[in-house]
This record gives C-alpha cells, sequence and structure tokens, in this order.
C-alpha cells in the first residue's frame, strides 16, 4: 500500500464504533452510495422450490480410522459393592 493509504487505515483505526457509523453515514451522503448489502431479486421459480421441505439427514456412517492403542480400558467402570447384594443385617451375623 502507499504511505497515504497507510496513514488512513492508521487514523481509522483510531475512531470509535460510533465514530466510524457517523462516517459511513457521512461518506454515503458525499457520494450518494449505500454500504447496505445488494439484495438478489428471486426468481419466479425460486418461490416454489422454497416452498419444498428440505429432507434433513438423521442417520449417520461413523468410520474409527484409528481406535488407538486402549481400546477397553479408558472407559470408566463402575464400583463393585463389597457386600455383593447381601444385606447389612446378615453381615453383623
Amino acid at each position: 500500500m502507499s504511505e497515504k493509504l497507510d496513514k488512513i487505515v492508521e487514523e481509522l483505526s483510531t475512531l470509535s464504533v460510533l465514530d466510524a457509523a457517523d462516517l459511513v453515514k457521512k461518506l454515503e451522503e458525499k457520494w450518494g452510495v449505500s454500504a447496505a448489502a445488494p439484495v438478489a431479486m428471486a426468481m419466479p421459480g425460486a418461490a416454489a422450490a422454497a416452498a419444498e421441505p428440505v429432507e434433513e439427514k438423521t442417520e449417520f456412517d461413523v468410520v474409527i480410522k484409528d481406535p488407538g492403542a486402549k481400546k477397553i480400558d479408558d472407559q470408566p467402570r463402575p464400583r463393585r459393592s463389597q457386600n455383593h447384594g447381601r444385606n447389612r443385617w446378615f453381615q453383623s451375623c
């Protein structure tokens, strides 16, 4: 970039958001332009195509490429009870 443009970029970088918005409005008025994004014109058949519902994919195929060295050891396991289902009353006997 030229030095002139570099200076402009540096000056604009110091502006607050409100000042930048005011600058956009003033430039739009001075140059007779709009900073709004252009809206594409709809085609006559596009309305009918848009009305058709799009089927959403609900099923997917999962492929595991590299399962790693530890396949089962990484899974958390529930702790086993020490009384193996016996009641506390029977333990005291």
